[in-house]
C-alpha cells in the first residue's frame, strides 16, 4: 500500500512540475534565451530610432521647417531624414534597416502631432 501511494505521489508531483513550467513559460514568468535576445534587440532599435528622430526633430525645430512629414506620401522625406541624423555606433559598418524605419515611423508620429517626449 505505501509503495501504490508513493507512486502516486510521484506521478501527481511530475504532472504538477511538467504543468506549472507550462504555465510559467506561458505566461513570461520564465523567460527564454530566444525572448531575451528578441528583447534586447528590440530595445537597442528602440534607442537608436529614438535618437535618431529626436536629432531630426530638433533639427527641423531649427530651421523653421513646418513641412508635414505624416502620410505615405512624405515616406521619401522621412526616409531622407532618418538616413541624414541616424547614428552609426561602433563596430556597426552600415546603419540597420530596422532602425531607419523606425525613426521614419517615429517623424511620421511627430509629424501628426504625437508629440514625441522631451528629454
Amino acid at each position: 500500500m505505501k509503495t501504490a501511494s508513493l507512486n502516486a505521489f510521484s506521478w501527481g508531483a511530475a504532472c504538477g512540475a511538467i504543468g506549472l513550467l507550462a504555465l510559467a513559460f506561458g505566461t513570461g514568468w520564465l523567460v527564454t534565451a530566444g525572448n531575451r535576445d528578441a528583447g534586447i534587440r528590440t530595445a537597442w532599435i528602440e534607442a537608436q530610432a529614438g535618437v535618431c528622430a529626436a536629432h531630426a526633430i530638433a533639427a527641423r525645430t531649427a530651421r523653421g521647417d513646418t513641412s508635414d512629414l505624416s502620410g505615405f506620401g512624405a515616406r521619401n522625406a522621412r526616409y531622407d531624414l532618418a538616413t541624414s541624423f541616424s547614428v552609426l555606433l561602433p563596430g556597426q559598418e552600415r546603419v540597420d534597416l530596422l532602425v531607419l524605419n523606425r525613426c521614419s515611423e517615429l517623424l511620421a508620429l511627430d509629424s501628426d502631432g504625437l508629440r514625441l517626449p522631451a528629454g
